[in-house]
């Protein structure tokens, strides 16, 4: 993991924690924590995180499992010594890749800036829990925190304000919102109305469409919709099965265990890591069938 905001993290928890608890609100902190993040990984106010998955894994090296789980459940951050991981369930709400996205962005800021006393083991989030309502009215410091950081680091108030504010009516204007930052119709509903200061009644907000647009959902489900092949199993898809594959001192064998696969799947599994074309080919494919593709060589 990288560990510029991880070390600052610390620097400022441990000793402090306690304290701003009580004199920060925590959809304050949240937020301020967002803008810390952001500015530390090079985001400007108005730029979109356009592939968390990526940003989580391969930025921030911070290992993410996909589980197929009951659906109540949305994620968990786990602690095992300084070990630290994020699990999502892509089951229930999640099944959404812009609930997704708020989903892991919440247990990202449990795993940055939660001190370690916090995440002694393993911390688990419901749907319920999450979204029951807006971080300024939650009473569970830590988790109202923990949702604020989720909302301003994707989609930043001041910004969003000013794309729903750009088209005509709230309907367009918070599908805008969505639809720049990747973020659910929960999500974005709750920011424009905290943002606002709650002058706009809150059941007043809603949008026809609330699925993702093509190219977010095949950003963020890449690696879990269109993993090849099917047979490896969910939590082994993604970086975990290109380390285990491209590994040089795994033998045969010990990846089709690794990867929970029988030796004929490890063989398709090698063949489309190391070329991954035709897969590609076919995500695009399905994403934009009015399209016609060729290989060019080079």
């Amino acid at each position: 993991m990288d560990g510029r905001v991880r070390r600052f993290a610390i620097s400022r928890l441990r000793s402090r924690f306690s304290l701003w608890r009580q004199i920060i609100p925590a959809w304050q902190y949240g937020y301020d924590l967002a803008h810390t993040t952001r500015k530390n990984l090079g985001f400007g106010a108005d730029e979109p995180i356009t592939n968390l998955r990526e940003m989580v894994e391969s930025t921030l090296k911070v290992p993410l499992v996909l589980l197929s789980l009951p659906k109540q459940f949305a994620g968990a951050t786990i602690a095992v010594g300084p070990a630290r991981g994020i699990a999502v369930n892509v089951n229930g709400p999640n099944s959404n890749e812009w609930v997704r996205r708020a989903t892991i962005a919440h247990e990202l800021g449990h795993l940055l800036w939660d001190p370690d006393e916090k995440l002694e083991s393993l911390i688990v989030d419901t749907f319920d829990e999450m979204e029951e309502q807006p971080p300024q009215l939650r009473h569970d410091y830590v988790e109202a925190r923990a949702n604020a950081f989720a909302i301003e680091l994707l989609a930043p108030k001041d910004y969003a304000v000013e794309l729903f504010r750009s088209k005509p009516d709230q309907e367009s204007g918070i599908r805008e919102v969505m639809e720049h930052f990747g973020v659910s119709f929960t999500s974005a509903k709750f920011q424009i109305w905290n943002a606002l200061e709650r002058s706009i009644p809150l059941e007043s907000f809603s949008v026809s469409d609330v699925d993702p647009t093509a190219d977010w959902k095949g950003r963020e489900s890449f690696t879990a919709d269109y993993f090849r092949p099917k047979d490896v199993v969910l939590s082994r898809r993604g970086r975990f099965a290109w380390y285990v594959v491209n590994s040089s001192t795994v033998s045969r064998r010990s990846k089709a265990v690794l990867i929970a696969a029988v030796l004929e799947v490890i063989s398709r599994c090698i063949r489309i890591i190391r070329n991954p074309t035709a897969v590609c080919f076919s995500l695009m494919a399905r994403l934009y069938p009015s399209r016609t593709y060729s290989v060019t060589a080079s």
